[in-house]
């Protein structure tokens, strides 16, 4: 009986080729690395390794489908080939079921014992070009100090992964290449290795925040009297949000900036985040914030906020639950593009200094999984998360659901027949992406979005393509579509609709070309932003005017946008929008690189002519 259990341990480890370490030193990172995503990977410095250690080729389907056999139904590949679609977790798993089985020390290797291995012998990595492979760490920045047998950082949001299929035109070293992902991440770029070495023994490194935005933050409630006399119209002069060293190389990157979200904090801040990149389908696209401090008028410095390195980070979402917490809401590739995300939520209870780790409220690498900043949450006390359907223009807008705080989460849309946006039409998506969503108290949702324009009739009676409207009376089950009053938006413009305090709805979006009523009634060509209000629930709409105090101004909207020039009839031309009103009743307006605040009162009184 002990001969059939010793031949059946020596079995399982039949075919799984390991590489023999000696104890050494190496310099880990590299110190002149300049593609897009290699600034985590310096500073360049010296590392120890002061025991020997074996370290196996990547874990095939076949080994690891003995310890989860279940793995089969959503394997990929051979059974010989690696095998993919397990998370940190299945991992470390499999290395305590093989250790048992084998009466051995297995574990996942260190980041430095992965990049040591693969300096040493680059060949049994396959050049470090095929899929990466998870370690044992918390991920964080390097040290600039000497480290001995490192292993990381104490505590953090993701695991890192080493290797990997950058492009080889940006000049990738294979042996240096760092990412990182959410430890309950399964997708198909992440397998892994095994080790048998030594007992851990190293102090992990402490992580200190990255950003100006989590510095110093006031925990005082605020006490939300109005800085102004809000029965008298308020119009703030537009001031830029986005302050980036034009050489910034990462995390931040100067060149594209877009895609913001927006928040009112309980202690009176405001807080901002928003996607930096280099290109907005690159792995390097990371999650930018600042914060606008209570009675000040100019916005921090922007720092890092969150991201997954090596991944594609898009479309964040912030929303206040109106009783004591922020939700960080977001979308994560499994490495480029946004095709494929999933999505993951984060709260904070102390104004956004801090946050709870990354938890993944849809873990599926799908279509329906790019948030949108138009949170609300439903009258029967559901938080709703508008979620762009799919990430092509036409795709509509999906509905996640939480009616438990945001412990768990569905998707009424998911799995029904894609509509057709067509007046009088319905079906279970919103028309349009990037959909501006909020509820009429104890009535309808109300929707709004970008494409799948819809026909309708001007009062000439002649057709016309107006931006759709989608209406729902369940909740977010179904939708009735119609046609808005509304002109259709495009590339580059995301509009944005709220519920205000007061009591109206409140739609921002941008026109080519409109009528608006001047202050004395005289008859306004407006081009760009503009605002209405609604006090019937969206059925009809009044109060139409620029966002603009009518004063020339040049500004950088940054994102799409570009510089612009604002007067009387011209208002921001684009951007993506995102909105919040504060407790003390002023309204806050961001696009891609402006904010703006003003009053209701400001909204009632026509433009200036």
């Amino acid at each position: 009986m002990a001969a059939q259990r010793e031949t059946a341990r020596t079995d399982l480890l039949n075919g799984l080729q390991f590489t023999n370490l000696r104890a050494g030193r190496f310099e880990m990172g590299h110190a002149t690395a300049n593609y897009p995503g290699a600034w985590d990977q310096r500073p360049a410095h010296q590392v120890r390794i002061t025991h020997g250690y074996r370290i196996s080729a990547e874990i095939s389907n076949a080994l690891f489908e003995q310890f989860d056999p279940t793995h089969k139904i959503v394997r990929v590949g051979r059974r010989a080939a690696p095998v993919v679609m397990v998370s940190w977790f299945d991992a470390t798993a499999f290395c305590d079921w093989l250790g048992k089985q084998t009466g051995r020390r297995f574990r996942l290797p260190t980041e430095a014992q992965w990049e040591y291995a693969c300096r040493r012998h680059p060949e049994a990595f396959h050049g470090g070009r095929g899929l990466e492979n998870w370690c044992h760490d918390w991920y964080g920045p390097y040290p600039s100090f000497m480290q001995k047998d490192p292993i990381g950082h104490a505590s953090g949001d993701f695991r890192v992964t080493r290797g990997g299929d950058y492009d080889e035109k940006d000049g990738a070293p294979s042996a240096t290449l760092r990412s990182a992902d959410l430890p309950g991440d399964r997708n198909t770029r992440i397998t892994f290795r095994i080790v048998e070495a030594p007992p851990l023994s190293a102090r992990p490194l402490t992580r200190r925040s990255q950003g100006i935005w989590a510095r110093q933050v006031s925990p005082r409630p605020c006490p939300w009297k109005p800085a102004v006399d809000m029965a008298k119209p308020y119009f703030a002069t537009p001031v830029p949000y986005i302050h980036i060293p034009v050489n910034a190389n990462g995390p931040l990157y100067h060149q594209h900036n877009h895609d913001p979200a927006l928040t009112w904090c309980d202690n009176g801040d405001l807080l901002a985040i928003w996607y930096t990149c280099i290109t907005e389908s690159g792995r390097e696209l990371a999650i930018a914030a600042a914060r606008l401090r209570y009675g000040h008028f100019r916005w921090d410095k922007a720092g890092f906020f969150w991201g997954a390195p090596g991944h594609n980070n898009h479309a964040p979402a912030l929303w206040n639950d109106g009783h004591g917490t922020l939700f960080h809401f977001n979308g994560m590739a499994a490495s480029t593009g946004w095709d494929n995300l999933i999505v993951l939520m984060r709260k904070s209870t102390d104004n956004g200094a801090t946050w709870s780790s990354a938890q993944i409220i849809n873990g599926n690498h799908a279509h329906r999984n790019q948030p949108i900043p138009s949170v609300f949450r439903r009258s029967d006390g559901a938080i709703c998360l508008p979620c762009d359907a799919a990430p092509g223009p036409q795709g509509g807008t999906a509905l996640h659901i939480s009616r438990d705080g945001g412990g768990s989460w569905f998707d009424p849309g998911q799995g029904k027949p894609a509509p057709e946006f067509v007046a009088g039409g319905a079906g279970a998506w919103i028309a349009g992406i990037h959909g501006a969503v909020a509820q009429w108290p104890n009535g309808p949702i109300v929707a709004l979005g970008r494409q799948n324009s819809v026909m309708g009739l001007k009062a000439q009676r002649s057709p016309r393509e107006f931006m759709p409207m989608s209406v729902s009376h369940d909740g977010g089950n179904t939708w009735a579509y119609t046609a808005s009053p509304f002109a259709p938006i495009a590339g580059g413009q995301r509009a944005q609709l709220m519920h205000l305090r007061e009591g109206p709805f409140l739609f921002i979006s941008f026109t080519s070309a409109d009528v608006f009523l001047g202050a004395t009634k005289e008859i306004l060509i407006g081009h760009g932003m503009f605002s209405a209000l609604s006090a019937d629930g969206g059925k009809t709409w009044t109060n139409r005017k620029l966002i603009t105090d009518g004063g020339r101004q040049s500004l950088d909207g940054r994102g799409w946008t570009g510089s612009f020039q604002t007067d009387e009839t011209h208002a921001e031309p684009a951007g993506y929008l995102a909105a919040t009103q504060s407790p003390d009743g002023m309204i806050h307006l961001i696009s891609s690189g402006i904010a703006y605040h003003f009053n209701l009162a400001w909204l009632q009184t026509p433009s200036k002519g």
